[in-house]
């Protein structure tokens, strides 16, 4: 009987060695474990510092070339304005030095880039013609024998010229250049026009020129 609860002891104390072996070599797992879990939390732990150093870095430097780029359109906004600008008073200038010319100037382009001034031809035609063309005369416009008078009325006798010979009232008697008689015309259907000698007296007068 005591050798069978010798031998039980035994077997029970072998057990217990065996579980306290078993639970030495889980605690060491578990301790492994534990460090092993506790290296890789360092290591993410530092790869998520590097990304958010990385990440406020990349923050700093797009906002470094938002700001580059952004000085940098302004200062060539602000550039292109003034050059604008210039343009725009060189062609006022330009202007005011041909307001009193006998040209008629006109502003060309598209764009402020293509902008310039050029002679309206024209405008300048027509007003060339309207200078060229006389004033019909008033019946009490005072007109004397000698001066010289266009036909201006739609008639047979339109655009020739001559001078008076007699003054009726509200009428002239006109010897017509090119037609060789004499016919009377109201007033009105005259303008006045330069004879021939002042005519070539003004085509021989020296003429101003000006440089643009």
């Amino acid at each position: 009987e005591e050798q069978r609860s010798l031998l039980a002891l035994h077997r029970k104390a072998e057990q217990l060695e065996k579980d306290l072996v078993e639970n030495n070599r889980k605690a060491k797992e578990m301790q492994s474990w534990a460090a092993e879990a506790e290296k890789k939390a360092e290591v993410l732990q530092t790869e998520l510092r590097k990304r958010e150093e990385s990440l406020a870095l990349a923050e700093s430097s797009v906002q470094m070339r938002e700001a580059r780029m952004r000085s940098q359109a302004e200062a060539d906004f602000k550039a292109k304005t003034e050059a604008y600008d210039r343009k725009l008073q060189e062609i006022v200038e330009k202007l005011k030095q041909n307001t009193n010319g006998d040209a008629v100037w006109k502003i060309m382009g598209d764009s402020i880039d293509d902008l310039r001034i050029e002679k309206d031809a024209v405008a300048d035609a027509a007003r060339e013609s309207a200078r060229q063309t006389p004033r019909a005369l008033h019946p009490d416009t005072p007109v004397k024998a000698g001066d010289w008078v266009i036909v201006l009325a739609s008639s047979p006798w339109y655009g020739f010229k001559g001078p008076v010979q007699q003054v009726y009232g509200s009428n002239v008697s006109v010897y017509l250049q090119g037609a060789g008689r004499t016919v009377e015309v109201a007033k009105a259907d005259l303008g006045r026009t330069a004879s021939p000698q002042e005519a070539k007296r003004a085509a021989n007068a020296p003429k101003k020129h000006r440089d643009y």
